[in-house]
């Protein structure tokens, strides 16, 4: 009985431990999609009934790696995309980007 309440308060523990994984401002439906690919099973992550017995039932901790790893991947995307943005606003929006680029042949040929 003690043996079956320590795995049982070890899952829980590690269970709570991927909710900031699963509510990462990073993770976007393509995310979200593979997840469910992977757990093989059909959620809402979106729905009221997303809950934590949800998460239980569809045995995430099962997944535990593949999430810390789908979310490690979203977390670099987000980087890329903010990165991407800003140098989008620069080049549109700061006068003091007037960028002239030249072409210059190589000098190999």
């Amino acid at each position: 009985m003690y043996d079956s309440a320590n795995k049982n308060m070890d899952d829980f523990r590690r269970t709570m431990s991927l909710l900031p994984a699963l509510r990462d401002e990073s993770m976007r439906q393509r995310h979200w999609n593979m997840l469910r690919l992977e757990v093989k099973e059909e959620f809402n992550e979106r729905s009221e009934d997303f809950t934590l017995e949800e998460i239980f039932k569809l045995h995430f901790l099962e997944f535990e790696n593949d999430i810390i790893a789908l979310t490690d991947e979203a977390q670099k995307q987000l980087k890329v995309e903010k990165d991407l943005l800003e140098i989008k606003r620069v080049w549109e929006e700061d006068p003091s980007s007037d960028l002239y680029i030249v072409k210059e042949r190589s000098k190999v040929e």
